[in-house]
């Protein structure tokens, strides 16, 4: 991250609300073109799993992925 843009910050709680957004928006594109098919209960439950979806990593744990 910092290579690319040097004045750039990412930590996990960034990334996971920048998940849930996206996961939010297309969510709710799909409702619009298909609205018989998913409610709004729905678009709430893609967006909290989208929010918990790192909540298992522990710290550094992408480090060790290829080990």
């Amino acid at each position: 991250m910092y290579f690319v843009f040097p004045g750039g910050s990412h930590n996990r709680f960034e990334h996971s609300l920048g998940v849930c957004h996206l996961a939010g928006k297309w969510i709710r594109i799909l409702a619009e073109q298909h609205p018989r098919w998913i409610t709004n209960r729905e678009i709430l439950m893609i967006e909290v799993a989208a929010l918990c979806q790192d909540l298992g990593q522990g710290a550094y744990s992408h480090s060790f992925e290829q080990i």
